[in-house]
């Protein structure tokens, strides 16, 4: 089943709610007129939610998620937004007038997936309430007589709706919601707009099976980084890892200074798909102060044309004070095409 077909019976349902939800709160729990559906509230896990997601999943009445490390971040930087979503799944951008579409496994016949919407709502909505959350769930019977549950859940910020969508056939929601859209729905995170560190790793979008490309680590608009440490994660099973070059002492002219004295290490786990590594300065000294190149990753293609590997790229960036510095990681993709 495509993406397509999936998203069909449901892109103008989730439009309709999102926006009844938004529009009048005391409505939660209708649905649109026409639609043939069915919608609850979980007023609970609302409430957890709306507490900001910092409650523990026990005390919100969720089962944890065992493979947390395993999740991949998808930063969107037009809509200031993040959110994690399994290492295995699929990822699309823009289509079927969502800003993102995340695809899982099949199961009874249905692939299980997720996505974000965004609506931009008047300014008369918004009560004077920055930021609120509302949960939904829909029941639809596709095309093929598949019964499917929907959840949704709308946040908004300022006079945006930021609606993420949640699917799988009913007989396999349960067991998805637990192992998927909570931990999903948890790590959605809004960016500050006023944060102006971004690290980011960029490679060519398309590389020939059996060929060699690089991919480098970047900084942009910097201030004063003392320490720094990452953890990349790819597909083994499509690209692999054969040299890992340090470039934070490599001097590059006025865009980039470095300490006159610095310590590197780097480790990886090349079954599992890790790249790690930690540099940092002397005492008060300074790594990296303005925009520079810290990393370059050769890789070498393994997999067959069509195979597709996330670059993602999480870590933390300190300063000599070892004060956290707040950034935006920027993840890349590749996908392996047939060889001349």
């Amino acid at each position: 089943m495509t993406a397509k077909s999936i998203w069909k019976g449901f892109s103008v349902i989730v439009a309709l709610c999102v926006i009844l939800l938004v529009a009048s709160p005391s409505s939660a729990g209708a649905c649109p007129s026409g639609v043939n559906c069915s919608c609850s509230d979980d007023a609970a896990f609302g409430a957890a939610l709306s507490a900001g997601m910092k409650i523990p999943n026990e005390e919100a009445g969720m089962q944890a998620y065992t493979n947390v490390s395993e999740m991949l971040t998808y930063t969107n930087a037009e809509y200031n937004f993040s959110i994690g979503y399994p290492h295995d799944w699929t990822v699309q951008e823009d289509l079927l007038d969502t800003e993102v579409i995340f695809s899982g496994p099949i199961e009874d016949d249905y692939m299980i997936n997720a996505n974000v919407i965004t609506v931009e709502l008047p300014d008369d909505t918004i009560n004077g309430e920055p930021v609120s959350v509302h949960i939904n769930i829909i029941r639809t019977t596709t095309d093929e007589g598949i019964d499917v549950k929907h959840m949704q859940a709308s946040f908004i910020r300022n006079t945006t709706a930021y609606v993420i969508g949640f699917t799988a056939a009913s007989s396999t929601f349960d067991t998805a919601e637990a192992d998927y859209f909570v931990p999903m729905l948890q790590s959605f995170k809004f960016i500050e707009e006023a944060v102006g560190i971004e690290i980011s790793i960029t490679n060519p979008p398309k590389v020939l099976e059996g060929a060699n490309f690089t991919a480098i680590v970047t900084v942009d608009n910097s201030t004063k980084i003392s320490i720094f440490l990452f953890k990349l994660n790819y597909d083994p099973s499509v690209i692999d890892v054969i040299n890992v070059e340090n470039l934070i002492n490599i001097e590059k002219g006025s865009d980039s200074a470095s300490s006159s004295s610095s310590s590197w290490v780097s480790w990886g786990d090349k079954e599992k798909g890790t790249v790690q590594i930690i540099a940092y300065s002397d005492p008060l000294g300074t790594l990296v102060n303005g925009s520079a190149e810290l990393v370059r990753l050769e890789f070498h293609a393994v997999g067959p044309a069509g195979e597709q590997s996330v670059l993602d790229i999480q870590g933390i960036i300190g300063d000599s004070a070892m004060e956290s510095i707040e950034t935006i990681w920027v993840d890349s993709e590749v996908t392996i095409t047939p060889g001349e």
